[in-house]
């Protein structure tokens, strides 16, 4: 097995990541599988062959071992020790000794490929990293919360649950289909065949929106303040490109996006950051119909440098590669609504979020969930970060508050007394949270009436839950474990099991559970999702494929 390792030097996360991905489906666009292509320089009789990854792709921003192959004009293999370089070292860094690839802008690279007295040189495409959850909190009870988008192995799109304003990409609106109980393909533009090509998606609260591994971004739903970053200015049931700011060519170069509300956010591959719809965090008319440059802190150029990005209600957050966070959008402290982003300034523009007390930016933030009205950040030492709303105990702070807080604080552990650690990933919901531990493990605080707490069947957490407690297993007893992902909705939660196998409970309005048939049940235990056909388990996998499941970005 190859391991893929993470970038960050105090942190030590690493995923088994299976070489061979053959099974992942030969002939999709969005598959990370096929025969790696190979060329040699002008003139050179020399190959060079990319053995490792066997895909020929490497997911952007993540160390991914590496193994060439020389045959000198002779057709022979040649012996002993190779070295490489880089083409270009700002946009791939390559191990002197072959050893690994680190792929910093999207698109085909060229390594140059040496030993035995001979040259040659090789190709590897760098894509976004594929995610496959696009399950998230910042949808509203009064949109579209209840539906679920996941990405598969073969680079399609499954939809299920509510379809408000055509979220799930049927071509169809909510008044010609109510509801999906099974997963169902997303189409494509044209309404005739799948989304194809697609290596992460993202659900908001009546608009979504799906990377390709290019770069480019479709988006679909409704465009209401103009978030779907599309020329058009109705909103559309079937896919679309989002477009550059002057609106005339396709956005390019993104590796990251998520929408909210009315807000969208993406990364690009230089680490700069976008933002279009309502609550931009830029100057100037607000909201963006095409996606803009979000300004720096201190007002003057462009914010960079940034490694991950999250889109909740109305607001947006990016992590900084020096761990820091930078919020900006929607202020309940402001506007005397719903809500918290920038928890310095009380402004719209980006501002760092702060340590609650003191006016220093958080710090050694590795990953990060923007959620309806409140913010979650893991940091190195696996601990959580968290602010905002904490009416229904959402931030675990063991009491229940109509405040909400002006700096970031820990999330306490189940006892109340010490914070709760060794967590690996978080997900902030609607009004929930969730944490996965390093042991696979699954955690849940917050509002729990529709059951998306995962209490169990007695429900014995009512109405709310104000410090971590279990998530139960699929039997309803003991701790769920074995997650290698999860994901928060707004009335309901998801988790990747081990095998690949996604698990889902909560609030099943319009079959957002997606078990077929036309209950709207709640579920107080995880059940499996069903396959497309309903007669299976819906499997991502191999689990493999996915080189970075918890999200990690520093």
């Amino acid at each position: 097995m190859t391991k893929i390792h993470f970038l960050r030097s105090n942190t030590h996360f690493s995923f088994a990541f299976v070489a061979a991905l053959a099974g992942c489906g030969g002939g999709g666009g969005g598959d990370i599988g096929g025969a790696s292509p190979v060329i040699g320089p002008a003139g050179s009789a020399a190959v060079a062959t990319l053995i490792l990854p066997s895909t020929g792709k490497t997911p952007w921003n993540v160390a991914t071992v590496a193994q060439f192959g020389l045959k000198n004009a002779a057709g022979a293999a040649v012996s002993g020790a190779l070295t490489c370089s880089s083409d270009t070292p700002s946009t791939l860094v390559v191990a002197a000794d072959c050893s690994s690839i680190n792929g910093k802008r999207l698109g085909n690279q060229l390594i140059t490929v040496s030993g035995g007295g001979v040259s040659a040189q090789a190709s590897i495409k760098v894509i976004p990293q594929p995610q496959p959850l696009g399950t998230q909190g910042s949808a509203s009870s009064n949109g579209s919360g209840q539906y679920n988008l996941v990405v598969t192995t073969d680079g399609r799109v499954l939809g299920w649950g509510a379809n408000v304003a055509g979220v799930l990409g049927q071509g169809k609106s909510i008044t010609q289909l109510a509801s999906l109980a099974l997963p169902t393909a997303v189409k494509d533009a044209t309404g005739g065949a799948d989304l194809k090509n697609i290596v992460s998606v993202s659900a908001g609260n009546q608009s979504a929106m799906a990377l390709t591994e290019d770069g480019e971004i479709f988006s679909w739903g409704d465009n209401n303040n103009g978030v779907l970053g599309r020329t058009a200015l109705n909103g559309d049931p079937l896919p679309g490109k989002v477009v550059d700011a002057a609106g005339t060519s396709t956005l390019k170069r993104v590796v990251s996006v998520s929408v909210g509300d009315e807000n969208a956010v993406a990364l690009l591959d230089d680490g700069s950051v976008l933002s279009w719809g309502y609550y931009s965090g830029q100057a100037g008319a607000d909201p963006k119909r095409f996606p803009n440059s979000v300004p720096a802190v201190s007002g003057g150029g462009s914010l960079g440098n940034a490694v991950a990005v999250s889109a909740g209600w109305n607001w947006s957050a990016a992590l900084l590669a020096d761990g820091r966070v930078v919020s900006w959008g929607y202020n309940a402290f402001v506007d005397g609504g719903q809500g918290l982003a920038a928890v310095t300034t009380g402004s719209r523009a980006p501002a760092f979020v702060v340590a609650s007390g003191t006016s220093q930016p958080i710090s050694g933030v590795v990953s990060l969930s923007a959620g309806y009205n409140f913010g979650l950040a893991l940091n190195a030492q696996g601990q959580v970060l968290t602010w905002g709303d904490n009416s229904s105990g959402q931030l675990g702070q063991s009491v229940l508050s109509s405040g909400r807080t002006l700096g970031a604080v820990l999330v306490k552990a189940p006892g109340g007394t010490a914070a709760l650690g060794n967590v690996a990933m978080v997900a902030a919901g609607g009004i929930h949270a969730l944490a996965l531990d390093t042991t696979g493990n699954v955690w849940s605080w917050g509002y729990s009436q529709n059951g998306q707490l995962g209490d169990g069947p007695n429900h014995p957490r009512v109405n709310s839950s104000a410090l971590p407690a279990a998530v139960v297993g699929t039997n309803g007893l003991l701790q769920l474990n074995g997650v290698s992902s999860i994901a928060a909705g707004y009335g309901h939660s998801v988790a990747v099991k081990n095998d690949g196998n996604l698990l889902i409970w909560g609030d099943g309005f319009r079959s957002n559970l997606g078990q077929g048939g036309t209950g709207n049940a709640i579920s107080y235990v995880p059940l499996s999702v069903k396959n497309e056909a309903g007669t299976a388990v819906l499997a991502l996998s191999p689990i493999g494929y996915w080189p970075n499941l918890l999200r990690r970005a520093n």
